[in-house]
Formats: structure tokens, sequence, C-alpha cells
């Protein structure tokens, strides 16, 4: 799972450390579809907004002794950021327009009942297939949620 954290001095609301992640693509050098001047840039924002992370799980916890005393942590599953698409966090378009028949409150709700076993696994697909046979069927094995679940959230 992917994961940001935020410090702060004193006690602030949710919408302070999202906010504080999402404002992170306005550094200057981010273009959508290019991508930022540097891959470390723009980290916590292509998290929050990443395509298909759909399970979230956020806490704060209060540090007394430390200067930053308030640390709120959340976790986003599967993670994104993976370095093949830094450049393009999700798509780009109307809501839904990808998933016109699963889609709840501008959402896409369709997720795919599989979960690939690594990170690399589109470009692996985009070269070997997911044929029943050959390297296909490794890929198959290793990257199901690549080869059976192209138009859902995974």
């Amino acid at each position: 799972c992917g994961e940001n954290i935020f410090l702060a001095t004193a006690p602030l609301s949710w919408q302070d450390a999202v906010l504080d992640w999402y404002n992170e693509a306005e550094v200057p050098g981010f273009i959508f579809g290019k991508g930022p001047a540097a891959p470390g840039d723009i980290g916590h924002y292509t998290q929050v907004v990443w395509y298909s992370s759909f399970q979230l799980g956020c806490a704060v916890n209060y540090c007394p002794e430390a200067i930053y005393k308030y640390v709120y942590v959340c976790h986003y599953c599967p993670a994104g950021n993976l370095n093949t698409r830094l450049s393009r966090p999700y798509n780009e378009g109307s809501p839904c327009r990808s998933c016109p028949n699963d889609c709840e409150n501008d959402l896409c709700s369709e997720s795919c009942p599989y979960r690939n076993l690594y990170a690399n696994c589109d470009p692996m697909k985009t070269i070997y297939g997911c044929a029943p046979t050959g390297n296909g069927k490794i890929i198959r094995s290793y990257c199901p949620a690549s080869c059976f679940c192209s138009d859902k959230i995974y």
C-alpha cells in the first residue's frame, strides 16, 4: 500500500493535511501528461489522486514529547506512484467516462477481484501479452488484474 504522512505542531483538520498533499501539484515543473521536474516533488499529490487506489485508511497520533506533536497518516491500497504512470496519475475526461455502467457519485465503482503481484505488470502485459500459453501464461499468473480487468479499477 501507499502512504502519506503529515506532521504538525498543533492540531489541524484533515482538510488541512489532505490539501497540503494535494497542493504539491502546484509545484513548478509538473505538467499533466509530462510529469514533474523531479519525481519526488509530487509523490503525496499523485498518491491522493491515484486512479486505482480505492481502499483508504487514515489516523492521527498525538506525540506530546515530539516537536511535531501531531502525526497524520493515510494508507492507500493498492499503492499508486508507479513510475510508469507518474505523469498521468488518473485519466483525463468527464467523470465515469471509462465506466459508464459502474458509476457512483461521479466515481468509477467497479473494482477488479484480482490483484497484481508486481508493480510493473501493465508494461509486462504490453510486451508479453496474456495468452494462455508461453510467456503470457506466466503474466496471467503474476499479473491477473492487468490481464483480466482492463475495464475495471485495479
